[in-house]
């Protein structure tokens, strides 16, 4: 067996975590586990995180996430 050389290319790879709550939940559901709650004038907050897991470094990046009209019923 002898000596062999190879190149590591750089890698792209983003990461994101959603995270939804209701006013009448416990705790946040983590990525579509379950149904966030609230009941009439109850809140609901939504939270995306998103992170560069990969080894190249972006500039100028955007992320967009298209959210449901109001009143849909997400299953």
């Amino acid at each position: 067996m002898g000596e062999r050389s190879f190149t590591v290319s750089q890698g792209t790879s983003v990461g994101s975590v959603t995270t939804i709550k209701g006013s009448e939940d416990a705790a946040g559901i983590v990525q579509g586990a379950g149904t966030a709650t609230a009941r009439p004038g109850g809140s609901v907050s939504y939270t995306v995180d998103v992170s560069n897991t990969g080894s190249v470094i972006y500039k100028d990046f955007e992320f967009i996430d298209v959210l449901p009209a109001q009143g849909t019923r997400i299953r």
